[in-house]
Formats: structure tokens, sequence, C-alpha cells
């Protein structure tokens, strides 16, 4: 009971970081290959006041470096989520987008959609059409390979499209999208988790923005 990061209330002891600030950092750890690059994607256009609203938990949560390191951010999670250090250290991998060890604040803002910050119509709109390079009001498995380009995530850009295609339609309409970035259904439970190292490769208009 004496360990600084017990929860105590809605808090996280020892911070006045809200205990939602680690389910969205759970939750974004565990989310699809697709989601978290359109919730990344979506981060580049937060406003200062959206930023604001979670720097202070940012420079809370990150005493080292600038940023939240696997250590500390394994302290917050296994006391506050019960999360194992393997799950919490499999999760880091996915939100490392810059591999320096550690979640810098622009991975953090991308966690925190949409669990602290709301998704927009504006915003989701403009995401879409981000993937709609042809302007065809679709998003196809051509477009998500000129976008993020052969592989993402050591996955093959084909099975990102296939698990958001669900119905095999072989294209992704507007209403698709939106349905599935706001679904909160939880991850498949054989989802494996790959190592950082190759993600968002040098192929891809959006793949070197996403390191950054």
């Amino acid at each position: 009971l004496s360990h600084p990061w017990i929860v105590q209330g809605t808090k996280i002891l020892g911070t006045s970081v809200d205990l939602s600030t680690a389910h969205a950092l759970r939750d974004f750890s565990h989310a699809s290959v697709f989601r978290r690059c359109c919730l990344k994607m979506m981060s580049w256009s937060l406003n200062s006041e959206e930023r604001a609203s979670v720097e202070h938990d940012f420079l809370q949560m990150a005493k080292e470096r600038g940023v939240i390191s696997l250590a500390r951010l394994g302290e917050i999670l296994a006391s506050t989520l019960n999360m194992s250090h393997e799950d919490v250290k499999a999760g880091f991998q996915f939100m490392d987008f810059g591999f320096d060890q550690g979640i810098r604040y622009s991975d953090f803002l991308a966690a925190m959609l949409p669990t602290k910050i709301a998704l927009s119509e504006h915003r989701l709109l403009s995401t879409f059409k981000d993937f709609d390079v042809d302007k065809s009001g679709l998003i196809t498995r051509e477009n998500l390979r000129e976008i993020l380009g052969a592989t993402v995530e050591g996955l093959d850009v084909e099975s990102v499209f296939d698990e958001v295609d669900v119905n095999q339609v072989g294209s992704i309409s507007y209403e698709s999208f939106v349905a599935y970035i706001r679904s909160t259904s939880p991850p498949s439970s054989d989802t494996k988790p790959v190592t950082s190292r190759g993600l968002f490769p040098f192929n891809g208009s959006v793949s070197r923005r996403l390191r950054s």
C-alpha cells in the first residue's frame, strides 16, 4: 500500500493525473494497427487548447528526458490496472513511434484520443480524406498502400486493410471508417505483439511523419 503509484480515488497517488489517462494509454496500446495510425494522424491537427488539456498529465508522468519511460509506464499501469510487465512492454512498443525507448508528447497526444480528447466530425472527415487520395469517396487497398507503405508494424498493408473491411467489399466508406474508429470493442485475445523495429517503413507518404 506504500507504492507511490497506488490509486487513490480517481487519481494516481502522488500526482493529479486522472485515472482515465492510464486507461487511455492501455486502450491505445491494445488498439488495432489501423486505428493507432489514424489516431496518430489526427493528433497532428489538435489545437493549442486540446493539447493543453492533457499537457499537465504528460509532464507529471514524463520525469525522465521529457518522455514516459518503459519503467515509468510499467509502474503506473501495473499499479492502476494490474497489467503485467510483459503486457506493458508489448504495448510500449506500439506507442514508441520514434524507437527512442520513450513515449514522447506527440505519441501521448495520439493515445489521449478519444478517451481524453473528443473525436470531432471535422477531424474524422479530414483523416478519411487523407486516405481517400483519389477523391473517390472510398478508401481502397491502393489508397492505404500509398499512404502507409507496403507494411505497417510488421504487417502487410493488405492485412491491415482486411481488419477494417470486415464486410469484404474491397473498399471502406466514410460511415464504416467512422464506426471503426469510434468502436470501443476490445481487441482480439490472440493478437500477437511485434517488435517495434521496422514500424512505419520509409515507403508511403505518411510513414516518416508517423515516426516524428
